[in-house]
């Protein structure tokens, strides 16, 4: 996977930022940075074994480490790449290996480096965009408090629209999400508008019995790929739900048992 690895979004979006830092290219920057993987050289102290997919898969208790880049004033970074051919510059002879992460698995890294690293750097050797710890430990708290799970009741009043964005990220998620969930027969995404308050998502859940857990199960899988913004949760099968859903296609649907 690291070989051909090439993260053509994070890419674009930091040309753009460097380019012009307006508002909507950093909110672009932001959102990459978020809902994106990065190559990050690093160690672990177990070999991995290699399944039918070519993935590697790591026993449960390896030790990680992620590999430091000192800049010329002795500043430490943990060094993250877009494609292999920007790690190259770095890894010149081949000699180092690689992980596809994205921010929820680099962050605790950061946490646990703060005060010695002085956060991340994407293509040291190419765009060397750096991302200050602070920065980025803000970023993830932002993130958690927008990422509020709670339930549409009946009455509420509700104004809804398809989502006007691109959102295959975050349809994909609440498909993985979804087929790894017995229970959930569907899942059906719109945009909810409030007057005077940012919108954000309602996801409407089709499901035999109403189970709320499965409902903060979709939210905490989907942390990161929101867009920054909230979401809520409806049962399919309510009164409120049925207009929700009326004439609207699911983006997922559960496959019929053989």
């Amino acid at each position: 996977m690291p070989g051909s690895f090439k993260n053509t979004q994070m890419q674009e979006a930091m040309r753009a930022f460097q380019e012009n830092g307006t508002p909507e290219n950093t909110q672009r920057l932001m959102e990459c940075l978020l809902t994106t993987r990065l190559l990050a050289p690093a160690e672990w102290d177990k070999d991995p074994v290699m399944d039918e997919n070519g993935q590697m898969v790591f026993e449960p208790d390896t030790k990680f480490q992620l590999l430091l880049i000192e800049t010329d004033t002795g500043d430490q970074y943990f060094p993250l790449f877009t494609d292999m051919q920007e790690l190259e510059k770095w890894d010149k002879n081949h000699e180092l290996q690689s992980l596809v992460m994205e921010f929820d698995q680099y962050i605790p890294f950061v946490e646990m480096g703060k005060g010695q690293v002085k956060g991340i750097v994407i293509d040291p050797y190419g765009a060397s965009l750096p991302f200050d710890s602070d920065f980025l430990l803000n970023l993830q708290h932002q993130t958690d408090q927008q990422l509020k799970e709670t339930t549409v009741k009946e009455g509420d009043d509700i104004r809804v629209r398809k989502p006007v964005r691109n959102v295959d990220k975050f349809v994909a998620r609440l498909r993985e999400l979804g087929a790894d969930s017995p229970d959930i027969d569907a899942i059906y995404l719109k945009e909810r508008l409030v007057k005077n308050k940012p919108s954000h998502w309602l996801v409407i859940v089709d499901m035999e019995t109403e189970n709320t857990k499965l409902f903060q199960k979709l939210g905490e899988g989907c942390r990161g790929m929101t867009y920054g913004k909230d979401m809520e949760f409806a049962f399919a099968k309510t009164q409120i739900g049925q207009e929700l859903i009326k004439d609207v296609e699911p983006i997922y649907v559960k496959e019929p048992s053989e």
